[in-house]
């Protein structure tokens, strides 16, 4: 009797270790993602907030930014980013049309019409139709949420950053060209000269780097067992590149929490 109590001493706890520490839903881990993000949509109103830290190439860190936004009504969106340099707000609206890239902006940065980090839905529900390989990882202590981590397929994130590359490269070019714009008569043909020289240098660097590029993107996501939606987003991305025949390393950390 003492020797079989023993037994069960040391067995209860085994099996609450094991079952608390990795246990799965019925569905798929690429269904429960699919499922939780939808679930999103039929929330009338909710937070996000998260923040980004980009470790460069010569590994130095910059916090690059801070965001928080609030969905109201299902689909209207407004953001507050706070950056190392400045402070953006904006709205948008998400429109029915198929596809994650719904989301139009109604006033202020006009680039979340083609997407951007601090937007958190919009990062869910492209993760939803990228191709990629996803499977749970063990479960929290507390035994609140399933994890999936989705790992993309490196193909479809080296395009997709190489799109984003070149968006964020172009924007800069505009930018800059309207400042120079705006300079007496008298200094803006030097301006321009030296500008569009050193705009065709730049443009030839990033395309020779973005030749070589490999990104790696994994998200892992903590979804409420009760109510099906997500809580948390981690994106861990490494990018790849050749320059000046050296290879190089950076690596982005996006971490979101949501107000559910």
């Amino acid at each position: 009797m003492k020797k079989r109590a023993r037994w069960t001493a040391c067995l209860i706890p085994l099996l609450l270790l094991t079952s608390c520490s990795f246990y799965k839903s019925e569905r798929s881990a690429e269904e429960l993602l699919a499922l939780a993000v939808s679930g999103l949509s039929g929330v009338d109103r909710y937070t996000f907030d998260g923040e980004t830290t980009l470790l460069l190439a010569d590994g130095r860190s910059a916090r690059t930014a801070k965001f928080e936004g609030e969905i109201r009504n299902h689909r209207n969106l407004s953001v507050h980013v706070q950056g190392a340099q400045d402070v953006q707000t904006g709205q948008w609206m998400q429109i029915d049309r198929k596809g994650p890239d719904r989301w139009i902006a109604r006033d202020g940065m006009k680039e979340a019409e083609e997407g951007a980090d601090w937007n958190a839905v919009q990062t869910l529900e492209r993760l939803v139709g990228a191709p990629k390989n996803v499977a749970y990882l063990p479960r929290r202590p507390e035994n609140r949420a399933w994890i999936v981590k989705a790992d993309l397929e490196a193909a479809h994130a080296t395009r997709d950053w190489k799109r984003r590359l070149e968006r964020e490269f172009e924007s800069a070019v505009q930018a800059a060209q309207t400042s120079i714009a705006k300079l007496p008569v008298s200094r803006n043909d030097d301006f321009r000269r030296e500008w569009n020289a050193e705009i065709a240098m730049s443009r030839k660097e990033l395309e020779r780097m973005m030749k070589g590029l490999n990104v790696q993107s994994t998200y892992i996501v903590a979804i409420d067992r009760r109510r099906m939606l997500p809580l948390e987003i981690t994106e861990l991305t490494t990018l790849q590149y050749e320059r000046d025949g050296q290879t190089c390393r950076e690596s982005r950390t996006t971490n979101v929490t949501f107000g559910l």
